[in-house]
């Protein structure tokens, strides 16, 4: 009889376990991640961890600002994490060229969130994908009226709050590879910088190192263009960005090598310190407009 008695106690122990991870989930015990906001005065630079794809959340007091959204794989990932921050307003969303592993969630993203910019490339006609990604992305624009829809144009700025964004590609009108359609874009908060290409290969960078001075392209921050890729982060490219801290984004023991040891290389070369997704998962970093930190 005594064992008997013992099994309603386990399995109401159980059930409180559930609840208190639930609790715990939803923000009670861990924190209330329902109310997340940055800290006044900062700026954070969210590098999700969507394997080898590409997804990255500015957070600041003026807005936030959502640079591409994961593969179709980690689409409800990304739905996921932008609420657990509570976000239900993001200020832009800046699709940076049409591959998968870019735009994979922005259907999900446009559908489930007050969108109310969304900056995307200018394609030559002979370049639309007629992917089914791609098709879902402008369905979902066009079902959301209120998302306003700006063609991405080099030397156009931009201000979120402290906020300053500029930006910087595509130059030119059409190109031979679609990862050079990739919307190129600096933001300026305080005195610290932040540059990200996208999937901009090495004739976009070359445009940017030609059209602009060292002054325009160099940055505290940069998220390293093409998942680390040796056709992009051309060496003069980075030279000329010189940053002192590199993010990647890129998938565990991904079958492209990313990133690459030569171009590991030109980031040591330039003295930068070097954070992987493929590593660290998802990263954090925080600048107060002086400095950036990683959290």
């Amino acid at each position: 009889m005594a064992k008997r008695k013992k099994k309603p106690s386990i399995l109401l122990s159980l059930i409180v376990l559930v609840l208190l991870v639930i609790g715990a989930w939803r923000g009670g015990f861990f924190g209330d991640t329902r109310s997340y906001e940055p800290v006044e005065g900062t700026l954070e630079v969210h590098i999700v961890d969507v394997a080898q794809a590409d997804c990255t959340l500015l957070l600041c007091e003026g807005g936030n600002v959502l640079i591409d959204a994961g593969d179709v794989e980690t689409a409800d990932e990304v739905e996921a994490y932008l609420k657990s921050l509570g976000i239900t307003t993001l200020e832009y969303a800046i699709f940076t060229h049409p591959d998968a592993d870019h735009i994979g969630g922005a259907a999900t993203v446009i559908s489930n969130f007050d969108v109310k910019n969304v900056i995307l490339p200018v394609l030559h006609e002979n370049d639309v994908p007629t992917t089914k990604v791609y098709e879902r992305m402008i369905a979902a624009l066009e079902e959301k009226e209120s998302a306003r829809v700006i063609a991405a144009k080099a030397g156009e700025s931009y201000e979120i709050g402290e906020l300053k964004m500029k930006i910087l590609a595509p130059l030119s009108e059409n190109y031979s590879n679609i990862n050079d359609y990739s919307v190129s874009a600096r933001f300026d908060f305080g005195a610290t910088s932040f540059l990200f290409t996208g999937d901009a290969l090495e004739k976009s960078e070359g445009e940017m190192l030609a059209h602009y001075p060292v002054s325009e392209l160099r940055a505290d921050f940069f998220q390293a263009g093409h998942h680390g890729a040796a056709n992009a982060n051309t060496p003069d490219f980075i030279r000329a960005v010189s940053p002192k801290i590199v993010a990647v984004s890129c998938g565990l023991d991904n079958k492209y090598g990313h990133p690459t040891a030569e171009v590991l290389a030109s980031f040591a070369d330039v003295g930068a310190t070097v954070y992987r997704t493929d590593e660290l998962g998802t990263m954090i970093f925080v600048s107060d407009g002086k400095e950036i930190v990683k959290k």
